[in-house]
């Protein structure tokens, strides 16, 4: 089976994007999450100033980019500045360079990958780098666990945010200008509710409106790239989430085009070939609800650097009839190749392909 580490796009566990995280109790009620790639269609915003790159329509014949790309070890010195940038921005106030890289400079080893760290000059920021997957974690602890919520600013005035932040980052060189200019953008909240009288929570605000900005190569998107912003309702920018796989090749302006080793390739099946395949697969008893489906650059990590191709991945929940009742199954995300009709699909949620960031431990 194929590995993979799609922070963005597996739906157990946060690339891209970014899926949910654990719920946790607040002095306020419960606190849960609806992750950006869950059972249902993912919300997808438009974005300002930015010519709308329509994903291209898979059919017979029609030719599709492949770029190298993969997971990049990063040197330290870069990896510090990004983050000492990334804190500067989070908090609204300049970080100092030489400090932040002195106290996180044993936290970011490959040894330590798993661990949490806290910056001595801004100890409210949780901090932690995959340096596998080259991700970069940032949580406002203060923030986070904040139970005054205070007003709510509105869905609109928190994507003009989540905007301006994105600017400040590529502006600041944390992100690549270029690979986000025609990045999606998705949305996904964090509401907050209390109990009722009949035990059941009403989950009736937003706590935190969770913006997943992935980039996208001549209209298709990278299930292993992008950022998640967690902005609170009040504006506040809690958390940060970014990194992934680099691709590679020759940039023109804002469009990155295929080095030699990828080029285009012709599509050998369509959409509807590929659904009716799927369907073909399942038990008679059986039924198939689609939540959603597209063309994708999944990179499988056991391929650090390889050339990736466009796949077609499907977000999906069988259901059978067992004793006069429909039983749902897990959710499943398939990847098909679009190259290779006979290549069997990839489960993106199986258990050896789930990319998990571990949940950092809170001050006592």
């Amino acid at each position: 089976m194929k590995r993979t580490a799609c922070m963005f796009v597996i739906a157990a566990a946060a690339i891209v994007v970014a899926g949910g995280e654990v719920s946790s109790q607040s002095a306020q009620g419960i606190t849960t999450e609806r992750p950006s790639l869950e059972g249902v269609a993912p919300k997808i915003l438009p974005r300002p100033q930015m010519v709308q790159q329509s994903s291209p329509v898979l059919k017979e014949g029609v030719m599709i980019a492949a770029f190298e790309m993969g997971w990049e070890e990063v040197p330290k010195q870069d990896v510090l500045r990004r983050i000492a940038a990334a804190a500067s921005i989070m908090l609204g106030a300049q970080v100092d360079q030489p400090t932040a890289m002195k106290s996180l400079g044993e936290a970011i080893v490959p040894t330590r990958s798993a661990s949490w760290s806290r910056l001595e000059i801004a100890p409210q920021l949780m901090i932690r780098y995959d340096a596998a997957h080259d991700e970069v974690r940032l949580i406002n602890e203060e923030l986070d666990v904040a139970t005054d919520l205070g007003s709510d600013i509105g869905e609109n005035a928190a994507r003009e945010a989540a905007e301006k932040f994105l600017d400040q980052l590529t502006s600041a060189g944390v992100l690549d200008k270029r690979l986000y200019a025609q990045a999606i953008l998705q949305l996904g909240y964090k509401r907050i509710g209390s109990g009722a009288r009949d035990g059941k929570t009403r989950l009736d605000r937003i706590a935190e409106y969770r913006f997943t900005f992935r980039p996208r190569l001549e209209g298709v998107e990278i299930a292993n790239a992008g950022i998640r912003m967690g902005v609170l309702a009040s504006g506040n920018l809690a958390s940060l989430r970014f990194g992934g796989v680099t691709p590679k090749g020759e940039w023109i302006g804002d469009k990155l085009r295929p080095s030699d080793k990828g080029g285009y390739r012709e599509a050998r099946i369509d959409a509807n070939a590929i659904l009716s395949r799927l369907y073909g697969t399942v038990a008679k008893e059986a039924s198939v609800d689609i939540a959603w489906s597209r063309l994708m650059y999944v990179v499988t990590e056991e391929r650090k650097q390889d050339v990736v191709e466009p796949m077609f991945v499907v977000s999906l929940t069988e259901r059978r009839l067992v004793d006069g009742q429909w039983i749902s199954s897990r959710r499943k995300t398939l990847a098909f190749s679009v190259t290779d009709p006979r290549a069997p699909p990839i489960d993106l949620d199986a258990p050896a392909a789930r990319h998990e960031t571990p949940q950092p431990t809170r001050q006592q």
